[in-house]
């Protein structure tokens, strides 16, 4: 996703929502559901 440089605080709010994605198991859902398999990043 491309964000306007300089916009620290919505990058901050978007990496904190996709970490909470990746945490409960949402983004493993969205993913498989668009893609018909397991992602390939995984939360380190």
């Amino acid at each position: 996703m491309a964000v306007k440089k300089g916009n620290e605080d919505f990058v901050a709010k978007l990496n904190k929502a996709l970490s909470d994605m990746m945490n409960d198991g949402t983004y493993d859902k969205i993913y498989k559901k668009w893609f018909d398999s397991e992602p390939l990043v995984k939360e380190k």
